[in-house]
């Protein structure tokens, strides 16, 4: 099986889903609020998806729109660059008021996220 026929729950762990220079310069300016940060993106993610999904269905691409901007932009902040980009496809496919291929990018972006999970769940665990 290739990469790209992965699912979400068989997706490979890949270190540089995430920037660690971004992530580390965001932890020294949120100092003792950097794991509050994180958990409260890990908390947001899924129920974007849900709405970008939902969105995709019923062919709202003014949702889709907005969804995947507030995704990328959460996304850059946390140095998860990959996920962002993603995000921004899904972003130009809304903006074009289409939603079509935007199902495909959903996909990249659940598979993304496992990876961006996996990394900010260990990061927030470290002490520093």
């Amino acid at each position: 099986m290739n990469k790209n026929d992965q699912s979400s729950s068989e997706a490979v762990l890949e270190p540089d889903s995430v920037d660690m220079k971004t992530l580390g310069s965001l932890r020294e300016l949120m100092e003792g609020r950097f794991t509050e940060l994180i958990d409260l993106f890990l908390e947001n993610v899924p129920r974007q998806l849900g709405t970008l999904k939902t969105s995709s269905k019923k062919g709202d691409a003014v949702t889709i729109f907005r969804s995947a901007h507030d995704l990328k932009s959460s996304s850059a902040n946390l140095g998860a660059n990959r996920l962002s980009g993603h995000c921004e496809v899904l972003e130009t496919i809304g903006r074009a008021g289409t939603t079509e291929g935007s199902t495909d990018v959903i996909k990249r972006i659940e598979i993304e996220f496992v990876n961006v999970k996996s990394i900010l769940q260990l990061e927030a665990k470290k002490v520093y």
